[in-house]
């Protein structure tokens, strides 16, 4: 049975370089691409308990990248929960393939599979509500860890795929040779399945010692003319060998790379993007999203813009460089627009162009009339040339427009940003840690919060994306802050109850299980590691 690493890592490769270097129209398929089967262009129910999962598989197969799954991997995971063992064996192959390596994993595939179905057996509980996988990590390691054959070779041969085996292997040396008998079942199983896991190492030396001794623990017919004491005919032994090679060790079939022709194709990966767009009544097709996408490499957040999406079709008919030029000029002109309406927002002023516009006295219909120099003077520079011509000015156009453009500074200031904030999909996202994102730039950019923190649960409300600003647009009219102490109506505290998953809480459920006091160690010091 041949690793998977290596046939992984090539389809890996040639995937990336046919499809999405070269844009081939024919290529090499691989289920492990995130760019193909991305998760966070449709959302799956069941993520949450994957995620439970992935945390689980990674601890025990550390081979894999973190975050090295994808849509299908996903379904993948679903699959497994209640299905007949036949059905499992085929989703935890699709699992397996689907899942990306950062090195050769400690087992092969078999093992890989065998590890899923311990997982599985062991975790998942049936309630009420359905199907949920508990977290019992300890119990999956014993299990794995005592299973000697799985350590040792990376698999585990069954004792039915054992019998079937050697059943194949009987049948063909009686066919061969005079063989008739076998004295001892046990000890003659016990030695097929050694050969068995010796694998392609079986041509060695030191190992063709064990295909002897299968050898002389059958009985033959003395009057064998093809191979005289067969028992020991060393070419007898070299025909045994080459047909455990040949037969790939009488293996009843391998496990090949898993087909997803009638499951999951890459093109329904984009029809959430399809749907949405479809639904705010713009043309677009398909082909045009893989297009955008595959080769002018925009994100999904950029086609959600139906003013892209009508600047796309104005010039779809024209070559990839030069509509992807005019998108990114678009692109460019729309962030501009952007920092100017935060200035107009920050600034305080809704109608900041006509508000801001200096009067400027009309040409005077005498232009000898001292009077008429001496209020325009008095405009300008607010000093009347009759009287009180040596105190400072107190309201003028110059003092004016000296404060409007320094009222301007804080707000271009902000407006000339260092990151932008952080979105929110829900997903894998830890809300924490999202909050934690948002506040690093928000203090970099010099954001202020506004009264009662307003303006940052108003931009925070902003970077919510997809079911999360559903969940916001329903919450809203209770959210009073963005953080007051952790009180209800906190934007922070609602963002948390709604969105942190199963796995961080129980990974805080075991943190404060494990918290102990350690010997010498005072009662105020161990209370605080509560905290």
């Amino acid at each position: 049975m041949s690793d998977i690493y290596e046939r992984w890592f090539q389809n890996k490769v040639l995937h990336i370089t046919e499809k999405h270097e070269l844009n081939n129209e024919k290529y090499t398929k691989d289920i492990s691409c995130t760019m193909c089967y991305p998760v966070r262009y449709i959302g799956v129910n069941e993520e949450r308990e994957f995620l439970k999962f992935w945390e689980m598989y990674l601890e025990i197969v550390p081979q894999i990248s973190e975050s090295g799954y994808n849509l299908l991997t996903i379904a993948s995971f679903t699959e497994l929960l209640d299905v007949r063992q036949e059905e499992f064996i085929k989703a935890a192959t699709k699992l397996v393939w689907s899942t990306e390596y950062s090195e050769r994993p400690k087992y092969r595939l078999k093992g890989l599979i065998e590890i899923l179905w311990i997982i599985i057996q062991t975790c998942v509980e049936e309630t009420e509500e359905g199907l949920f996988l508990i977290l019992k990590l300890n119990k999956v390691k014993e299990k794995i860890e005592n299973n000697c054959e799985l350590q040792l070779y990376g698999y585990t041969l069954s004792d039915g795929e054992v019998n079937k085996g050697f059943k194949k292997f009987w049948t063909w040396l009686q066919r061969e040779t005079t063989a008739f008998r076998i004295p001892n079942d046990i000890k003659k199983l016990d030695i097929f399945k050694e050969i068995l896991y010796l694998e392609d190492q079986i041509y060695l030396g030191e190992n063709r010692d064990k295909l002897r001794e299968l050898q002389k623990s059958i009985t033959y017919s003395k009057n064998d003319i093809v191979y005289p004491k067969a028992w020991i005919n060393i070419d007898l032994t070299n025909k045994i060998l080459k047909k455990f090679i040949e037969s790939n060790n009488f293996e009843e079939g391998t496990i090949d790379y898993p087909s997803i022709d009638n499951d999951i194709c890459e093109n329904d990966t984009y029809q959430g993007i399809y749907n949405i767009l479809k639904e705010e009544g713009l043309e677009i097709t398909i082909k045009d999203i893989l297009r955008i996408i595959n080769i002018l490499k925009f994100t999904p957040e950029q086609i959600y813009d139906y003013k892209f999406i009508e600047v796309y079709n104005n010039h779809q008919h024209l070559g990839d460089d030069e509509v992807g030029e005019i998108l990114l000029d678009w692109i460019r002109n729309q962030q501009t627009r952007e920092i100017y309406e935060e200035i107009e927002f920050e600034s305080g002023d809704e109608n900041f162009d006509e508000e801001n516009v200096i009067n400027i006295p009309p040409n005077p219909q005498s232009p000898k009339s001292e009077n008429t120099n001496s209020t325009t003077i008095n405009l300008a520079f607010g000093v009347d040339l009759g009287q009180n011509i040596d105190q400072p000015p107190a309201n003028s156009i110059t003092h004016t427009l000296n404060q409007a453009v320094a009222n301007l500074v804080p707000p271009i200031n902000r407006a000339a940003r260092i990151g932008e904030l952080p979105l929110f999909y829900r997903g894998d996202q830890d809300p924490y840690e999202w909050e934690r994102d948002f506040g690093i730039i928000w203090d970099a950019n010099g954001y202020l919060e506004g009264n009662n923190q307003a303006d940052k649960v108003r931009k925070a409300a902003a970077c919510m994306r997809r079911d999360t600003a559903d969940w916001y647009a329903e919450v809203a009219g209770t959210i009073t802050r963005w953080d007051a102490n952790g009180r209800n109506g906190d934007f922070c505290v609602e963002l948390r109850k709604r969105y942190t998953s199963r796995t961080k809480q129980n990974q805080w459920a075991m943190k404060l299980q494990n918290i102990k006091q350690q010997p010498g160690e005072k009662v105020g010091a161990y209370a605080t590691r509560f905290h």
